[in-house]
């Protein structure tokens, strides 16, 4: 993470510091657990329908479900792209706890992404942060190869699954 001088937040975006960064953790490790199961389960249904190569979780935060999926699918590599320098050594200390060796951690943002293409790329509880959604999504889509945008949000109590497709 030599890149974490970076400012990869637009005005307006929530920003994870140490502290937030530690507490969300916390906070995720329960509280988010079913909405990371409902997305892990739809995640790993795709990916064993299409044998994607790459997946990118968008907004990976601490890496609990990032790290998850790389269990769950030994032949993918499974990257992490979130904007906090913080988030991603929370995300890294807990991989090396795991155990788990095809996870890979970037600095980046909605609009910025790693220069590779992804057979699946999901957000979980960060979409409504993005401050330019269109933009984002031109981003995201350029980065697609012909797979699926999945995004899972809470919405009034429920957990919903939006599909973008390609």
């Amino acid at each position: 993470m030599s890149d974490s001088h970076i400012d990869l937040y637009l005005e307006g975006e929530e920003r994870f510091d140490r502290f937030g960064s530690f507490i969300y953790t916390l906070f995720a490790r329960r509280g988010l657990r079913p909405l990371h199961e409902f997305a892990l389960r739809e995640v790993v249904d795709e990916a064993l329908r299409t044998k994607p190569k790459r997946i990118l979780d968008l907004g990976a935060g601490p890496g609990l479900l990032t790290c998850r999926l790389a269990q769950r699918l030994p032949e993918v590599e499974v990257y992490g792209v979130d904007p906090s320098p913080h988030m991603l050594r929370q995300a890294e200390k807990i991989a090396v706890k795991m155990g788990v060796d095809n996870v890979h951690f970037k600095l980046g943002s909605s609009r910025v992404l790693p220069d590779l293409s992804f057979d699946i790329i999901y957000s979980v509880l960060s979409f409504h942060h993005w401050a330019k959604q269109a933009q984002a999504l031109d981003q995201v889509y350029t980065h697609l190869s012909g797979g699926k945008f999945m995004v899972f949000e809470y919405n009034k109590g429920k957990t919903p699954i939006l599909l973008f497709p390609s």
